[in-house]
């Protein structure tokens, strides 16, 4: 990207693709601290090996920057961009080996690994290359293996060829490892354009992954209850004569059952849920002593989901207000994959693939890490409801 010549074809050839993400590996052979200004996007997090960013508008957490990998969750998914040492097999074992304890959740991971994945895969004239070994291809597998990831572009062709001493060298060394809780919803191609014919830029292949998110319907978890949840009646019983409540927000409310049940105790409560068919679908103006958030949580597919709703609600207390966050646990989630062999999907289960439901078990302390980020903290276990082992359930407020 240092030079013009190959920075205007890179910023046409881009334009074609249009990417929510772009992920860069050895952006630029001089180093320097200028950032280079792509049209549509905003550069998210770089250094001297890597780059990655967003289209304009879109937001990402970084989570790693290393040399040698960088980690953003982009809407939820986890991405790691790869560039690992070009020189030594032993430092590239090493790097590799790093990558598997890095990783512990579904997630895409692609770049320049300079490895070819199988002795074919890299070749100097029709002779097997010695430029990995046993070693460092090993430690290689042994990342596949701990999630069985899948390599996207095995059997699609070189990434790298070059002529030296009057031999061509051919290598695959880009590569893009997916996730099996990915693969149904991937498509990957390489583009050899990029490093051939007339408006080549670079000397590697592009990789080109599409990923389409499933889609959820949430409100299919809802139930029509004929009475008030016993989260309602907590809430009635204890906390409105202890915390003094007198207005009550339940955000994600189904069929509005528990807000009759808040209004026929005397108390102002109103309800949302963003299923129109519902009858909730308008969003209050007030504010509110208690928000409640019961089982909705667990129905959404995506930690930057979760985030977002839980950030949606709290908006909507008062400055002293509590927000009360109840989901399934983790212990009745594995209870059900268990007897109903639930299909993983990010980091929970389609529940009713033909609904297209999901859920997922909640610990206290992924509530309470959820809560953090947005300036909340548990409140005195004394305030905590007694939850059974089928559901994780706590208050909060702000610190």
């Amino acid at each position: 990207m240092g030079n013009p010549v190959a920075k205007s074809e890179f910023l046409e050839w881009l334009g074609g693709i249009n990417p929510d993400v772009l992920l860069v590996q050895e952006p630029s052979k001089q180093p320097s601290n200028e950032v280079l200004h792509i049209p549509g996007m905003s550069l998210l997090v770089s250094n001297t090996n890597l780059a990655i960013w967003l289209n304009s508008g879109s937001n990402g957490r970084v989570e790693l920057n290393l040399p040698y990998v960088q980690k953003i969750v982009f809407q939820g998914v986890p991405l790691f961009n790869v560039y690992l040492d070009a020189y030594t097999c032993a430092k590239r074992a090493e790097q590799l080996q790093e990558l598997k304890r890095l990783n512990n959740e579904p997630a895409f991971l692609m770049g320049d690994f300079n490895l070819a994945p199988l002795p074919e895969d890299g070749l100097v004239g029709t002779n097997i290359s010695n430029f990995n070994s046993e070693l460092d291809r090993g430690s290689f597998q042994e990342l596949i293996s701990s999630r069985a990831y899948s390599d996207a572009g095995h059997g699609k062709g070189f990434t790298i060829k070059r002529n030296r001493l009057n031999q061509e060298i051919c290598f695959r060394c880009d590569l893009t490892l997916v996730d099996p809780v990915f693969i149904l919803q991937t498509t990957f191609q390489y583009d050899h354009t990029v490093r051939e014919g007339e408006h080549r830029f670079t000397d590697h292949s592009a990789q080109v992954l599409n990923f389409v998110e499933k889609s959820v319907a949430s409100y299919k978890t809802a139930i029509p209850r004929k009475i008030a949840s016993p989260f309602a009646h907590w809430v009635t019983d204890t906390l409105v004569t202890t915390q003094g409540i007198k207005s009550i927000l339940d955000y994600g409310c189904g069929y509005g059952r528990d807000v009759e049940h808040y209004r026929k105790s005397g108390l102002v409560a109103d309800g949302f849920d963003p299923h129109i068919p519902f009858g909730w679908g308008k969003l209050p103006d007030s504010k509110y002593d208690l928000v409640t958030l019961i089982f909705v949580l667990n129905v959404l597919p995506t930690m930057a989901e979760r985030l977002k709703v839980l950030k949606q609600a709290a908006e909507y207390l008062n400055p002293a207000g509590k927000l009360l966050v109840v989901t399934r646990s983790l212990k009745a989630i594995e209870s059900e994959v268990a007897k109903k062999h639930w299909q993983t999907h990010n980091d929970g289960y389609w529940s009713h693939p033909g609904k297209q439901t999901f859920q997922k078990g909640i610990t206290p302390e992924e509530v309470s890490g959820l809560a953090g980020q947005l300036g909340l903290h548990s409140t005195p276990r004394t305030l905590q409801y007694k939850t059974d082992l089928q559901t994780t359930a706590v208050l909060l407020q702000k610190s």
